[in-house]
């Protein structure tokens, strides 16, 4: 018997597929490359080599019907949605034995909407540049899983679907991403006396991974780009605020590391609240990719290391934190 969309989806995702069924998305023209395409695509977007072998069994056994409609079925919501700049609606997850991994359908529906990204991309008139080096992310993202977990995959579709939809850039040490104020930091702001409005655009701030130190030129590189980036390429929004959740910003890491240190600066530029919840191990994560080894089985060869291990060590907890700065309200020229 034929498989349905459904059974290509996970249980506890059923939802999600049933949300894009009704949603009347636009037919789109996409189908999964021929191979040679699909590598070279794969390549512009540093899908690692250890991967492009286990891509292309992955694309051989979803070109055969339902598996490409499902993929063609999330390449229209990311279309649809092109340009947003509010959180997107969850896009469903695969079964385990629709693709092995299963990880690799959403490589697939991402390498099957970079072409209308990049589209969008030049209707704006962002280089090329920093097209393309926004779209590595995908591939840095899947040597992220490789390294975490020890085994190929790839988790992480809904993070890139703000690559894919226009809302986040490359624009060198940081990402940037357009984006609306949210509920916490809307109180956040406001406890500081300051009128906001949730809802409200703004730029939201993200660390990518495998790109080098903070160091304090570059990121404030970054941070003067965004200045001049956002409103050259999107007038008709004027954020405020420049916001940022992150391990980095626990202010604990201020008392802990040296003065000098590259997330110390960092943490500096920002007006910074400290989540209430415990991420113990989603610092242990960040720092060590691993967070199940015993707290001495660890490295301790970094200031960080030892600061994330010594806390732990000493009966404290690691936070999640919230910071944001107000931007220039002159845009830039040009």
């Amino acid at each position: 018997m034929v498989p349905t969309l459904a059974d290509l989806v996970r249980d506890d995702h059923q939802s999600a597929l049933r949300d894009l069924q009704r949603r009347g998305l636009p037919q789109v023209e996409v189908e999964i490359p021929p191979t040679e395409e699909l590598v070279t695509r794969a390549l512009e977007v540093a899908v690692p080599f250890d991967d492009l072998n286990p891509l292309l069994a992955a694309a051989d056994r979803l070109r055969t019907e339902p598996g490409e409609d499902l993929l063609r079925l999330e390449v229209a919501s990311l279309v649809a949605a092109m340009g947003r700049a509010d959180p997107l609606p969850p896009l469903p997850v695969v079964t385990p034995d629709t693709v092995d991994p299963p990880g690799y359908f959403g490589v697939l529906v991402a390498l099957s909407t970079v072409p209308f990204a990049r589209a969008y991309h030049r209707r704006h008139g962002i280089d090329e540049v920093t097209s393309w080096r926004t779209f590595v992310d995908i591939g840095r993202n899947i040597a992220v899983y490789r390294n975490r977990h020890g085994r190929p995959g790839f988790d992480d579709l809904d993070w890139v679907s703000l690559h894919l939809t226009g809302q986040l850039y490359d624009l060198g040490r940081l990402q940037v991403a357009r984006a609306q104020l949210g509920g916490t930091f809307t109180r956040l702001i406001r406890e500081h006396g300051l009128d906001v409005e949730e809802g409200e655009p703004c730029l939201d701030i993200h660390i990518p991974r495998y790109s080098g130190p903070m160091g304090i030129t570059a990121c404030d590189r970054s941070l003067t780009r965004a200045t001049e980036f956002f409103p050259r390429h999107f007038p008709e929004e004027s954020p405020r605020y420049l916001v940022c959740s992150s391990w980095l910003l626990d202010p604990v890491l201020a008392e802990l590391l040296p003065a000098h240190s590259n997330i110390v600066a960092f943490q500096r530029r920002f007006t910074i609240a400290r989540c209430d919840e415990p991420s113990d191990e989603a610092t242990l994560i960040f720092v060590f990719e691993d967070p199940t080894r015993p707290l001495s089985a660890y490295p301790r060869t970094s200031s960080l290391q030892r600061a994330v291990l010594e806390h732990l060590e000493a009966g404290g907890h690691w936070h999640g934190g919230r910071g944001w700065l107000a931007l220039d309200p002159t845009p830039a020229a040009g």
